[in-house]
């Protein structure tokens, strides 16, 4: 794979997110796919490759806060110019690119989805050079309690419902929900409401203390299993803000999840207090 020049980039640029990055050593790609919250393909040289973010793991799409994982990375990279930076490993077990990923503009992707909170850093030896960084990053989240770091707060107050909006994924078409409460919570009643699509979603069924459901719109989805409203046609929409709103059965406004992306710089300041956290299973 052929190496070509990028802006040298250092750990005090603009965006406060990576370390030096040598001029000659990145690969210029296309980024062609967002496949998660730490996995892309791209185009190099006409050739595709899948690409494994180094040092960090995030939840997979259909896990809780995947959504939310997979929608930042797409925000940051998708369809865009990204460079790869490789450290000691060409590839992983499942043969794709280990690679550190940076924006035109400098911006650390690796690190950035770790400062939101939208994925945790992870050391996989011998590919640890910028580990530490990392490390620092992720410690800022947790102080800051952005996106998974938030747990401590997902707990309801007393007296109020525990149903939650974890996380929307309004190109996918689903709304994860997640009773931090500490009673089995009757759904009946309860709706799921798009603001700028009019189109209202009522739940139904009972849902235990610290359990996730998954919230799909369309029918056709009704084999993924969770919850399904039925629609024919999306309700979400891609293209304009348009906020996930939770009403309890008596209307009370529960709970809300804007859809309109952050402005550039709170993007970099890894502002995604909106998310909600829920533990995933962690993979190797």
């Amino acid at each position: 794979m052929a190496h070509k020049p990028t802006p040298t980039r250092t750990a005090h640029d603009a965006t406060g997110l990576g370390p030096e990055v040598p001029a000659a050593s990145a690969t210029r790609a296309l980024v062609v796919e967002v496949v998660d919250g730490d996995t892309i393909r791209v185009s190099v040289d006409g050739s595709i490759h899948r690409v494994r973010y180094i040092g960090i793991n995030a939840p997979e799409r259909q896990e809780p806060l995947g959504p939310a994982a997979t929608a930042a990375n797409r925000e940051l990279v998708a369809g865009g110019i990204v460079y790869l930076e490789r450290d000691v490993s060409e590839t992983d077990e499942f043969g794709r690119l280990l690679r550190y990923i940076y924006l035109p503009d400098g911006t650390f992707v690796n690190g950035d989805m770790v400062r939101r909170g939208l994925a945790e850093a992870r050391a996989y030896p011998p590919d640890v050079g910028l580990q530490t960084v990392l490390d620092a990053l992720e410690e800022e989240a947790q102080e800051a309690g952005r996106g998974m770091w938030e747990l401590a707060a997902t707990s309801a107050p007393p007296g109020e419902p525990g149903l939650r909006i974890l996380a929307v994924d309004a190109e996918a078409e689903v709304v994860d929900l997640i009773n931090g409460g500490d009673d089995t919570l009757d759904l009946t009643g309860w709706t799921l409401f798009s603001e700028r699509g009019n189109q209202v979603c009522r739940l139904a069924g009972e849902l235990e203390p610290g359990e996730s459901l998954r919230v799909w719109s369309l029918a056709r989805d009704g084999y993924r299993g969770g919850f399904n409203c039925g629609f024919e046609e999306p309700i979400w929409n891609n293209h304009e803000p348009d906020r996930a709103l939770l009403y309890a059965p008596d209307g009370t406004l529960v709970d809300s999840h804007p859809q309109a992306p952050p402005p550039r710089d709170s993007r970099r300041s890894g502002d995604f207090s909106s998310s909600r956290y829920y533990g995933w299973p962690r993979r190797s």
